[in-house]
């Protein structure tokens, strides 16, 4: 079943905050990087044009693309590029998928999901259950 923001509830792997706004979710099932906030955009280009769909075949456009830099588990930052601005998301999503294209290594062990590349881990994520009530 499916809540109102087309995802369906189930277990999440949770980049940082408590605070769902300022959550990212590691997603294995889209293709990009994907956030709701123009305001978390630290560069931006506009890119109208094209729609990802939700788990339940809702169509959202991808009105822009850029980079976000993210503040790691161990204070690092990482610059996360080509994410696209889909302001009809509720969540913040990584495209596990994108990782993996770009020869990043992800392995998910006791709930804690992480992707490196080469020694360097690069994203860290705890499993959260997401629930809609």
């Amino acid at each position: 079943m499916f809540d109102e923001d087309g995802y369906e509830s189930a277990g999440a792997l949770v980049v940082t905050s408590l605070e769902p706004e300022k959550s990212w979710v590691l997603d294995s099932g889209c293709s990009y990087h994907m956030c709701p906030r123009k305001e978390y955009f630290e560069t931006w280009a506009l890119k109208e044009g094209g729609v990802v769909r939700l788990g339940n075949n809702k169509a959202c456009k991808v009105q822009g693309m850029g980079t976000i830099r993210l503040k790691m588990f161990d204070g690092r930052e990482f610059l996360l590029k080509d994410v696209r601005f889909v302001p009809e998301l509720k969540r913040n999503l990584i495209s596990l998928s994108m990782f993996d294209s770009l020869g990043y290594c992800t392995g998910i062990e006791h709930g804690v999901c992480k992707i490196s590349h080469g020694a360097l881990i690069t994203v860290k994520g705890s499993k959260m259950m997401v629930y809609t009530f």
